[in-house]
C-alpha cells in the first residue's frame, strides 16, 4: 500500500486549453481563503461522503472579497489517492480499514499568467467500506460546482463570448 500512496500523486499538463469561468462574481467569506460547493451550490461546510470541490484564492482577509467574472486558463491538473483532504497525507501511509473514508482527489491548478486571484479548484471523490473508485469526471465537478462556474475547453469559451 505505501507504494500505492506515493504513486497515487500524478500531474499532467493539459492538452486541450481548459477554463474555469465565473459567470457572476463570487464572495469569498472573510478569514478565508477559498469558497466551498457541494451539490450544485456554494456551501459553508461540506458532507464529506458526498463529492464537494473548493476554489483557492491567493490571500485571506478580515473583510468578505469579491472575484470578479472572468475566465481562468487551467494550467495543470493532478490527482491524488489521499486519506486526509487537510494534510493531503497519501492513502498508503500508516494503512486503513474498510470503515476509513478515502478520497480521489483532483486538483486544477490555475495557469498563474492569467489567472493571479485564483490558484487552484480542487474537488474530491469520497469513497468508504473498501469501495474505491475514480476521481470525479468533469461532468461530476460541473454538477458539483453547479451554474455558475463552468468547467469548459477552449471552443465552448469562444462560442459564448465570454470576456477574455
Amino acid at each position: 500500500m505505501l507504494v500505492v500512496g506515493c504513486e497515487g500523486l500524478q500531474r499532467n499538463e493539459v492538452r486541450t486549453p481548459l477554463f474555469l469561468v465565473l459567470e457572476e462574481p463570487l464572495i469569498i467569506p472573510p478569514h478565508q481563503a477559498h469558497a466551498k460547493f457541494q451539490r450544485g451550490r456554494k456551501v459553508q461546510g461540506v458532507n464529506r461522503y458526498d463529492p464537494w470541490c473548493e476554489l483557492e484564492t491567493d490571500e485571506v482577509s478580515e473583510q468578505p472579497r469579491r472575484i470578479e467574472p472572468g475566465r481562468f486558463l487551467v494550467g495543470r491538473i493532478e490527482q491524488a489517492f489521499i486519506r486526509d483532504y487537510n494534510t493531503r497525507m497519501p492513502a498508503g501511509i500508516g494503512g486503513f480499514g474498510c470503515d476509513d473514508l478515502l478520497f480521489q482527489e483532483t486538483t486544477l491548478r490555475m495557469d498563474r499568467g492569467t489567472s493571479p486571484q485564483i490558484r487552484y479548484l480542487r474537488c474530491f471523490a469520497p469513497y468508504a467500506h473498501c469501495r474505491f473508485g475514480p476521481p470525479l469526471a468533469p461532468q461530476q465537478m460541473q454538477w458539483v460546482l453547479g451554474s455558475g462556474l463552468l468547467l469548459t475547453p477552449e471552443e465552448a469559451v469562444r462560442k459564448a463570448k465570454l470576456p477574455r
